[in-house]
Order: C-alpha cells, then structure tokens, then sequence
C-alpha cells in the first residue's frame, strides 16, 4: 500500500549509523489515511536536508505536537515501512501529540 499525501510526524530522534559512519535523524510517520507507522532516514549530507532541517527544528521547539506534512510520499523500492526521503513537501498543521496518538489509537487498532 503506497502512502497518502499526507502522513504526520509524531517524533523525531538523532542516530548514529556505524554502517555509514554518520549521523542521521530517524523520523517516524503515521499515514493520515491508514494508521500505519512508517519512517524517514534523514541524513546532513542528503540533498534536502534544509528541508528535512526545518521540520526536524519545529518538532524540537514543539516536543508536545504531531506535525502534519503533506507532499507525493512513496516508500523505498521494496520497504513498504520506510518512506523515501528524497520528497518536497509542505508543513500543514500541528496536533496535540498525546490526543493524536489516542485517536490513532482507537480508530486503527482498538
């Protein structure tokens, strides 16, 4: 199942990857439409980073909120959990974290 245009940011963390060498952001994603978790790997050397950069700092400077954005999400070739990083998309709104999760949480998986 592809991802909608929309998919909310619930929480963000920084990683190190041994693999790589570097450190990256992990950001995970609930589909607006579906329920379902996904994430990003969002790396400093990524090519829209500054972008990424922007939603990574709004989610720092609000840690209570679930931040909706919206663009042509698609996942990895084969990863239907990760969604690929190399997107544009826009910021459209911000939830209380906690009443979003609960509404998830009864809407999908009660």
């Amino acid at each position: 199942m592809n991802p909608s245009n929309t998919q909310i940011a619930v929480s963000q963390k920084r990683k190190y990857s041994h693999r790589n060498m570097e450190e990256y952001y992990e950001i995970e994603f609930i589909d607006r439409d579906s329920g379902v978790l996904r994430k990003s790997y969002i790396s400093d050397n990524n090519f829209n980073y500054g972008m990424w950069q922007h939603l990574i700092a709004h989610m720092e400077d609000n840690p209570n909120s679930a931040v909706a954005i919206e663009g042509p999400f698609k996942c990895v070739r084969g990863k239907s959990s990760i969604i690929n990083a190399d997107v544009k998309f826009g910021h459209v709104q911000d939830f209380d974290r906690e009443e979003f999760m609960n509404a998830v949480a009864e809407m999908y998986y009660a």
